[in-house]
C-alpha cells in the first residue's frame, strides 16, 4: 500500500539527520581495531588521521547530544502514563499538594490552587524522589563507562548518561527553580527577564498542567497537558487540536532505534 503524501514528507524530513547519524557512527564499526582501549595506544596515533577524526569522541557527542533531545519526549511518556498513573500518584501527588494512598489515581475532588506551595513549607517533597533515582542511575552510568578496559558499547553509555544529566539539569532549573520557585522569587523573576522562552515554560505548566478540570471525563486525568515542560506549549496545542497523545517525531524514533542498535552491535563484538 502506497504512503500517503503526508507520510511520504514527514519520512523524507527524517531522511537527512537520519543519514547524517548514520555517516557518523558507521566508521566506528569498521576501525573497531584500530581504536585504541587505553590511552597509551591513543597517544602512538597522535600523527595519524584518527587524531582529527576521534570515533569515539563523536559517539560520546551524538548520544549525549540525542539524549539531551529526546529526555522531553521520554519525560513527557514518563510523566502521563507512569508518574499520574494510579501506581505512582501517591508519591507524585505531594507535588500537586495532595494526599493520595497507593493505588488512587488524579481525582477531580483534589482541591490544588494554580499557585505552588509545598506542605508545612517543607524543603523537600517525595516526589523528589524520582530525580534522585535518574541522577543516580545517570552518575553510576557514566563511572561504569569510564572503567577500563574502554570500549565503544561504554562510549555510547558515557554519552547516554551525560545527555541525560544535561536534561535532568535543565529540568531542574525550569521546572523546579522558575516554575515552583524553589530557589526564592527573584531568582525565578531574574531567569524570566532573561530568557523569556523559560518563563514562558513556566507559566505553560503552572497554569495549565496545576489547574483541575472539573469537567474533564472520569477515565480521563483532571490535570492534563502539558505533560512535558520545555515542548509544554506545543503540548498544550496538541491537546486543543484533539489529540490525546503526546507526539514524538519520526527522526527522534528512528534515531532512537539505530542508536540503540549500534550499541546492541557494539555489545556483541566486545562479547565475542
Amino acid at each position: 500500500m502506497p504512503l500517503s503524501t503526508s507520510s511520504q514528507t514527514k519520512y523524507k524530513k527524517a531522511i537527512l539527520p537520519i543519514g547524517a547519524l548514520f555517516l557518523l557512527l558507521l566508521p566506528a564499526t569498521k576501525l573497531r581495531d584500530l581504536i585504541a582501549v587505553d590511552d597509551s595506544s591513543l597517544g602512538e596515533l597522535a600523527n595519524s588521521n584518527l587524531e582529527k577524526w576521534n570515533i569515539r569522541s563523536i559517539v560520546r557527542t551524538v548520544y549525549a547530544a540525542y539524549f539531551t533531545i529526546a529526555m522531553e519526549y521520554i519525560a513527557t511518556y514518563q510523566h502521563k502514563y507512569l508518574w499520574h498513573s494510579r501506581w505512582l500518584w501517591f508519591i507524585h501527588a505531594t507535588h500537586h499538594h495532595q494526599e493520595a494512598k497507593f493505588g488512587d489515581g488524579p481525582s477531580k475532588s483534589d482541591a490544588e490552587s494554580r499557585m505552588f506551595k509545598r506542605h508545612d513549607d517543607a524543603v523537600f517533597e517525595l516526589n523528589d524522589v524520582f530525580p534522585v533515582f535518574f541522577a543516580s542511575i545517570s552518575m553510576l552510568a557514566i563511572a561504569w563507562s569510564m572503567s577500563t578496559p574502554s570500549s565503544l558499547a561504554k562510549d555510547c553509555v558515557l554519552g547516554t548518561g551525560v545527555g541525560i544529566s544535561l536534561y535532568g539539569t535543565s529540568y531542574f532549573i525550569g521546572h523546579d527553580l522558575i516554575a515552583h520557585e524553589r530557589a526564592g522569587k527573584q531568582f525565578a523573576s531574574a531567569v524570566r527577564y532573561i530568557f523569556p522562552y523559560v518563563g514562558k515554560c513556566a507559566e505553560y505548566h503552572m497554569i495549565n498542567h496545576h489547574k483541575i478540570d472539573v469537567n474533564a471525563d472520569d477515565r480521563k486525568d483532571p490535570y492534563g497537558e502539558p505533560y512535558g515542560f520545555w515542548l509544554g506549549p506545543q503540548g498544550l496545542q496538541v491537546q486543543r487540536k484533539g489529540s490525546e497523545e503526546p507526539t514524538t517525531p519520526t527522526t527522534i524514533k528512528l534515531c532512537f532505534i539505530l542508536l540503540f542498535l549500534f550499541w546492541c552491535v557494539e555489545c556483541i563484538f566486545q562479547i565475542t
